[in-house]
């Protein structure tokens, strides 16, 4: 069986990301597209939501698929390809790993800039080995170049972009946005999906550069050794365990993880340790606060405001402490 593989981040989705597919589509049995579902925002740059182009590709784009595409929705498509192609030599491999019994072709579908870029020829010989050195994984970008290049005439892929859709999206221009979406989709659900909330503040902001510092107000906050940065930490560090637990490195396919897996604990580790100098603090704070409560406000049957926090009371507290 010939089985096509196409990674991509499509954000947004456009009509070369739609070449790409039907091209897929027509050189093979099955096809398998790995989308990514996280959030894109660079500076000067409109921000694109996960959530929203996840919403379109719901509501739009699964209507306009080829009959033999499947889409496969969250992660790394780029690992995706690998982790396949891994699982793949495992589940086919006999006694002697040089020796594997397949009877699928895989062809890696992207454009002739990412596929080296991507996929490097250490990297093939590492992970996709035997089956890359007996021709059963193909890069059709290397194999005819010309086809996979955009703009090239009467061949090419469509000369679209990503940032320039994005710049469309960001000089509220929808008619060069339209102009760059495949046919038969609703261009203006798309676009007011992906501005619903972000085009008006982004221009009204000047620029992502300020929308950005808006969206992320809140980490500007953040101070040691408060109960607001514990809470925060902890989070993170259940959200980056939860990422390093997906990634399955204790399974022959989560193998070719470990590296990442182990990028994220040395993460996990590095915030645990803020995390407890934090609380350290805190706790240092409070002790010391409830000292100078009890010190400079005993308990006692006259009227609190008839206290007198003078320089010669703090002077005797902080000798007690020497």
């Amino acid at each position: 069986m010939r089985i096509g593989l196409v990674p991509m981040s499509a954000k947004p989705y456009h009509k070369g990301h739609h070449w790409l597919v039907i091209k897929a589509a027509s050189e093979n049995d099955r096809v398998i597209v790995f989308v990514s579902t996280s959030d894109r925002k660079k500076k000067g740059e409109f921000p694109i939501l996960g959530e929203d182009m996840l919403k379109i590709w719901k509501e739009e784009l699964e209507l306009i698929m080829p009959p033999n595409v499947e889409l496969i929705y969250g992660g790394s498509p780029v690992r995706n390809v690998y982790t396949t192609i891994s699982a793949a030599i495992d589940a086919n491999t006999d006694n002697d790993p040089a020796t594997v019994n397949n009877d699928n072709i895989y062809s890696v579908y992207s454009d002739a800039t990412d596929t080296p870029k991507n996929y490097p020829e250490k990297s093939r010989q590492k992970y996709m080995q035997p089956l890359y050195g007996d021709g059963f994984v193909r890069f059709p970008a290397e194999i005819n170049p010309e086809s996979f290049t955009r703009g090239v005439d009467g061949e090419g892929a469509p000369n679209i972009s990503g940032t320039a859709m994005r710049n469309a999206i960001s000089e509220n221009d929808f008619e060069s946005f339209a102009a760059g979406l495949p046919e038969d989709v609703n261009s203006s659900n798309v676009w007011n999906i992906l501005t619903k909330q972000n085009l008006d503040e982004y221009l009204y902001t000047g620029g992502s550069t300020q929308m950005s510092k808006k969206l992320n107000e809140n980490d500007d906050d953040l101070i040691l050794g408060t109960e607001e940065y514990n809470q925060f930490i902890d989070e993170v560090i259940q959200n980056l365990s939860r990422v390093k637990r997906s990634l399955r490195v204790r399974s022959t396919p989560g193998k070719v993880n470990r590296k990442e897996a182990a990028g994220l604990q040395h993460a996990i580790n590095a915030l645990k340790h803020l995390q407890t100098k934090s609380t350290r603090i805190l706790q240092n704070s409070n002790t010391l606060n409830e000292r100078i409560v009890r010190f400079v406000a005993p308990e006692t049957s006259h009227d609190e405001s008839e206290e007198k926090f003078d320089h010669k009371t703090l002077k005797e507290f902080f000798r007690k402490f020497r």
